[in-house]
């Protein structure tokens, strides 16, 4: 794995429980949170593919929509709204406190030679002396939200483009149906 076995570490305790994201050792925070917003971004961008999808099945006409400068605009809007929401979230909420970095400290050194102390981190320590830490849960909960919006949307999109290729018989040719199908399945693979 080389040196990417410093960029994420997952550590299951008795009372805790801790998923890591760890820099490189000049990194900072900033450049964390922005990493781990991608992921979450992803989501979003292949949410917008589903829709695409099953807009070209169910109402073509909405297909231009996508050429507009106004509705790119509000899709751009909603990629960067959540981006931030996921970036804030991290970086205020996820915040590696000096306890959290003792308890995890000597199993980074021991295992990977980091001083946890030194490096910038993001924890979700939610569970910590028999209690649960608000902001870490609560950061918790507010990113699998988007993560389960974003894979509702998607499931949502997709039944739909199924259920509109298999009861449309009459408007669409036999050829598009089965480009569609094929579209659809490539999408769904992405």
């Amino acid at each position: 794995i080389g040196t990417y076995k410093y960029l994420q570490v997952k550590q299951a305790n008795r009372h805790a429980s801790k998923i890591l994201c760890i820099s490189f050792k000049n990194i900072l925070q900033h450049t964390i949170c922005i990493w781990a917003c991608t992921f979450s971004l992803i989501i979003v961008i292949v949410d917008f593919n589903f829709l695409y999808r099953y807009w070209a099945v169910s109402n073509p006409h909405l297909i231009e929509l996508f050429s507009t400068k106004r509705f790119q605009l509000l899709l751009f809007s909603i990629a960067a709204i959540e981006c931030a929401s996921w970036y804030s979230v991290n970086f205020h909420l996820m915040e590696a406190t000096p306890e959290a970095r003792a308890s995890i400290a000597p199993a980074l050194l021991k295992k990977y030679g980091i001083d946890a102390m030194e490096r910038s981190m993001i924890i979700t320590d939610y569970w910590r002396d028999g209690h649960y830490n608000a902001k870490p849960l609560f950061a918790l909960c507010f990113c699998s939200a988007i993560l389960t919006f974003g894979f509702a949307f998607m499931v949502y999109c997709g039944v739909g483009t199924v259920k509109n290729l298999s009861t449309s018989n009459q408007n669409i040719s036999a050829k598009t149906r089965k480009l569609q199908y094929q579209l659809f399945r490539m999408l769904t693979i992405q």
